[in-house]
């Protein structure tokens, strides 16, 4: 079997069950492997974007900047967006997290006047 054409002896239904599991820049990678591939992979990401039925108008916005952009870069841009912000690095003396969560952080007057 020639390697760069291995996923078309599964089903429809199997690609995409496999393709699910994989991350945006995997998808990308296995994409970049043969044309038949990216054909593959474009339906999986569209699936997976398209079948989002969690999407909030927020995101359903979001994602349609990147009309006409691959569904591989709408998948990696949805991922993107429902990430968390964190803020791993803190610079000043008067800024904390809160809470020890790193998603949250506060200016404290007092800290530095002690």
């Amino acid at each position: 079997i020639n390697s760069s054409h291995t996923m078309e002896i599964f089903s429809d239904d199997i690609q995409f069950n496999v393709g699910s599991f994989l991350e945006p820049n995997d998808l990308g990678r296995l994409a970049l492997t043969s044309k038949t591939n990216w054909s593959i992979v474009e339906e999986v990401a569209r699936r997976i974007v398209s079948s989002s039925t969690t999407q909030t108008e927020q995101e359903q916005t979001y994602l349609s900047r990147f009309d006409g952009e691959s569904w591989v870069k709408r998948y990696h841009e949805l991922k993107l967006f429902r990430t968390p912000l964190e803020f791993d690095q803190l610079i000043g003396s008067t800024i904390q997290h809160v809470n020890n969560d790193t998603a949250q952080v506060r200016l404290d007057d007092e800290i530095g006047e002690e």
